[in-house]
Order: structure tokens, then C-alpha cells, then sequence
């Protein structure tokens, strides 16, 4: 290749290049400066429709940015997790849809925004579901009834009938306990932080942009992943919940009735056979023969609102900067420039992200 013929264009580029540093317009056509107000280039007659908007879009152009093909890709792979079964890792997808739905040029679309929250909402996210032995039947999938013995003492007999709590299966899915939620949740963050390594993205706060993509944020852009994707609640990791302290989880407590035992009254029957006392075994009216009640202050979950976010699942607003995530440029003062230069320390936007929260607006 000839050299002669590259140096010039290097050249021409490196001068233009300096030019837009200095905020000073420059012809598309020759890269002659073009005075302030001029109609024309004053060297080569061209339109002076170029300035530096338009050079740093030319730079940009071949450069990777965020769009609707972007946010319908996160939405793409999430269908494919919850095909796998897996929907914590697809809720982790759809959570980052909905923060890179916020940055696409074009505005954020609402229909897409609702289809995303829709799907949300359907992978269960708010908690993990698991089985458990049916407490009606004990496992055995059929009914069970308190009945009287010859002797005086009750037992449990078990029918043909199917239980109808459990549909005969012996288990009922039940929300998991706080702990088992938890547990989830972080075992599925792991997974989702691997997989978004291995599609080439890098996490900006709680959320995941393409490596391509990163260095092209500007502050707003990186205010707003943060924000829409911000870590929840470290004390719940965002299920919301904590473990009951009345029932450790149980969600019930031992029958309140004085005279039930396991579940069974025992009464006495005056005037019996030969005038005698007998007695009476019968299954307690309050807990139904279970021996246990729904614990009242959980009302049966085993689970009670997180104390640390009340049940939010999110963690305090920053007071700094009441959520925004950014605040002005301490060196510019929120104009942009320093002396007629653009400043360094915002690149212009005169906001930095909030030195106290780190932009994703909410208190650490």
C-alpha cells in the first residue's frame, strides 16, 4: 500500500480529530475550519451543514448502540431459560430487558415494557415454589378421619377416598420458606452472571450490557441500567420475606384448646353403663383434629414482611440524590465547560453519577 496516499487522510483525520476537541466546526469536505455562523465553507464552497455532533457521529458510527434489537434479544434468551426450566435465571433476563429498555435511542416502547413485566410476572419471580408432604393425609394420599375404638382410645383410620387437598398425591406446592427462597435466588444470580459472561456482556451495576456497548454509555445511560437494575435488599436478596420468630417458619402452633390433645377431647359421659363415667374421645372442633392452628402472626405462611425493607424487597433511596443516581459536575458546576472547554470530568453532561450511591440511586 502506498504511504504517500495514507499520511495525507491520517493526517487530515488526527487535525479533525483535535478540531472537535476544541469544540470548533470543521468542513465534512476539506476538514477546513468553518467560522461561526458561515452558511458555506469558505475553502471549498461546501454546505457547513458539519459540526461536531456530526463528526463524533461519524466516529461512532461503526461503534455498537443500544436498541430495540438489543432489549428483544434479552427477552429471546430469557423464553429459552424458562424452556430449560429454569425461571430465576429467566426473571434475571426479563429484569434486564426492562433496565435496557430504558436506554434504547428510539424511547422506551410501552407495549414492549408491559409484555416484559407480563412475562415477569409469570416466571414466578417473587418466590420459590417447592413440595411438601400433604399435612391432611400425612403423605398417604387418601382420607383420613378420627374414629372411636372399643377400647376408649381414638385412632386414625384411613379410607379409599382420594385426600382432596392433595388430589391423592400425597404432596401440595407451597411457597418455599424465606431461607429456601433465598438460597434460590442466589444459586440462580451465579447462573445468570455466568451465562451473561459467556454471551460477551459485563455488568453496570445490577445490569448487563455487551462489552462493545459499555464504553459508549454516557452518564444518563448509566444512571438509568443502574437504577432499573439496582441490587435489592441484602437482608431478603428482593423475596421480600423473613422467617416467622413466633413459629420458626412452621407457620403453626400448637392447639389452643386446653383439653385437645394431638388433636383429640376427651370428655366424660355421665349416667353411663351402671351409672359409671365414661369417656368420651372426640376430635377438637378448633385445629380439626391436626393438633395445630395457623400460627397468628403469620397466619399459617411461616414467613413475615422483611424488617430491614418492610416487605419492599428494595433498599432505602440514596438521600443524596433522592433516587436520581447523579448529581452535577462539582468541576463544571452543571454547565458542561470549564473556561469554553468541555469538562473532563463529565464529558460534558454536567452530572456524574452520585458519589454516595454510585448512580443506581439507592442507599448503600
Amino acid at each position: 500500500m502506498d504511504m504517500r496516499a495514507i499520511l495525507p487522510c491520517a493526517a487530515a483525520t488526527i487535525a479533525a480529530m483535535a478540531l472537535t476537541c476544541l469544540a470548533i466546526r470543521v468542513c465534512e469536505r476539506c476538514n477546513y475550519e468553518v467560522n461561526e455562523g458561515a452558511v458555506s465553507c469558505s475553502h471549498c464552497g461546501a454546505p457547513a451543514t458539519s459540526n461536531v455532533a456530526a463528526f463524533a457521529s461519524a466516529v461512532e458510527e461503526n461503534r455498537e448502540a443500544p436498541g430495540a434489537s438489543l432489549v428483544e434479544k434479552e427477552i429471546q434468551e430469557g423464553r429459552q431459560q424458562r424452556g430449560r426450566g429454569d425461571d430465576e435465571v429467566a426473571a434475571a433476563l426479563f429484569r434486564n430487558a426492562l433496565a435496557l429498555e430504558q436506554i434504547v435511542p428510539e424511547g422506551s416502547d410501552a407495549k414492549r415494557g408491559e409484555r416484559i413485566r407480563r412475562l415477569l410476572h409469570e416466571t414466578g419471580a417473587e418466590g420459590v415454589k417447592v413440595q411438601r408432604q400433604c399435612r391432611a393425609c400425612g403423605g398417604s394420599g387418601k382420607t383420613l378421619f378420627t374414629a372411636d375404638v372399643i377400647d376408649g382410645k381414638a385412632s386414625s383410620v384411613q379410607s379409599s377416598v382420594a385426600c382432596r387437598l392433595c388430589a391423592g398425591t400425597g404432596k401440595v406446592t407451597v411457597d418455599g420458606t424465606p431461607a429456601e427462597s433465598m438460597s434460590a435466588r442466589g444459586a440462580a444470580a451465579k447462573r445468570f452472571a455466568a451465562l451473561q459472561q459467556s454471551r460477551k456482556y459485563v455488568a453496570v451495576g445490577g445490569a448487563w450490557v455487551p462489552v462493545s456497548l459499555e464504553t459508549n454509555l454516557s452518564v444518563r445511560q448509566v444512571a438509568l441500567l443502574k437504577r432499573t437494575a439496582a441490587p435489592p435488599c441484602q437482608t431478603c436478596l428482593g423475596t421480600c420475606w423473613q422467617q416467622c420468630s413466633e413459629c420458626q417458619g412452621a407457620g403453626r402452633q400448637p392447639c389452643t384448646n386446653a383439653k385437645c390433645v394431638k388433636g383429640v377431647v376427651t370428655d366424660k359421659i355421665t349416667g353411663g353403663f351402671k351409672g359409671l363415667d365414661l369417656p368420651r374421645k372426640t376430635k377438637c372442633r378448633i385445629c380439626t383434629g391436626t393438633g395445630y392452628e395457623n400460627c397468628s402472626n403469620c397466619a399459617g405462611k411461616g414467613k413475615a414482611a422483611c424488617s430491614a425493607c418492610n416487605g419492599t424487597g428494595e433498599r432505602a433511596v440514596c438521600s443524596r440524590c433522592d433516587g436520581a443516581g447523579t448529581q452535577p459536575c462539582a468541576k463544571c458546576t452543571g454547565a458542561g465547560k470549564v473556561k469554553g472547554v468541555t469538562c473532563a470530568a463529565c464529558r460534558g453532561e454536567g452530572i456524574v453519577l452520585c458519589a454516595a450511591c454510585k448512580g443506581d440511586g439507592r442507599k448503600r
